[in-house]
């Protein structure tokens, strides 16, 4: 999975005015276009919640390390996003984009580990200044990024419970609980 066929056509790496660097609009994106494929090293196992800085979850203890000539080593996240995950590493535009614009993610809509946290410095009217994993959004939050998320964590119903595929609650239903 270490492979790297992105071009720097449409994104480029620039400052930010907060959190160094970033990715940023070359051209006009619309809603649904393709921004980029987080592409980088496959990592599986248990890692502690600090390790996988830039890691994107793409399944429970699976991971991909983008490469730092992925854009995926430079995307921000935000509270109030502008892209999101589809199909699981495909990074698409959650409404338009100009160009010039940050590109930025809500990092929760891919992250599943209880414990992961980051403290939040996007500065967004609705920052939650505390970034925790998906089953920690609000149901309105999970309402707004239904297309836009990691595929696994789709079957986390509004109320942050872990779902099977007949609807059933399974074991990890409770695991906010315990937190």
């Amino acid at each position: 999975m270490a492979q790297n066929t992105f071009t720097w056509e449409k994104i480029y790496v620039g400052q930010t005015s907060n959190t160094g660097k970033g990715l940023f609009a070359k051209v006009n994106f619309k809603q649904g276009d393709l921004i980029f494929t987080w592409e980088g090293v496959l990592k599986k196992g248990s890692f502690p919640w600090y390790a996988g800085a830039r890691w994107l979850q793409i399944e429970k203890c699976q991971w991909i390390a983008p490469l730092r000539n992925n854009p995926g080593w430079y995307i921000n996240h935000s509270c109030s996003p502008n892209s999101g995950i589809r199909n699981s590493v495909d990074i698409v535009a959650m409404k338009n984009i100009r160009r010039g614009e940050e590109v930025t993610f809500d990092y929760s809509t891919s992250e599943s580990e209880n414990g992961w946290y980051l403290i939040c410095r996007c500065k967004s009217n609705n920052c939650r200044h505390i970034i925790r994993s998906y089953m920690f959004l609000s149901a309105e939050s999970k309402q707004k990024y239904r297309d836009f998320v990691s595929e696994y964590l789709k079957c986390y119903n509004l109320r942050g419970n872990l779902e099977d595929n007949n609807g059933k609650l399974n074991d990890m239903s409770t695991m906010k609980d315990k937190i």
